[in-house]
């Protein structure tokens, strides 16, 4: 989700790229969720995410990240994140 909003953040493109994006990134979760061929991490995620539970602690993580900040600075803490993720 984070590197979806940091492609996002990298070139907003208002509200129909917003929504281009957001679908992009459901449609990536349930690709990982169907193939057998998946990353067993990026698969643990996607099924994790799948769950009510897993949305809600994702939303929250992703509203503390990223909440009430200027949309030039998301793309720059999307990427710090990732970075320290890798």
């Amino acid at each position: 989700m984070i590197a979806g909003d940091a492609i996002t953040a990298a070139d907003p493109s208002g509200v129909w790229g917003l929504i281009k994006e957001g679908m992009a990134g459901g449609w990536a979760l349930v690709e990982a969720r169907q193939n057998a061929q998946a990353n067993a991490l990026v698969k643990a995620v996607a099924e994790d995410f799948a769950t009510g539970g897993g949305r809600a602690a994702a939303r929250t993580e992703l509203q503390a990240q990223f909440g009430g900040k200027e949309v030039a600075a998301l793309k720059n803490i999307a990427l710090a994140h990732l970075r320290s993720v890798s």
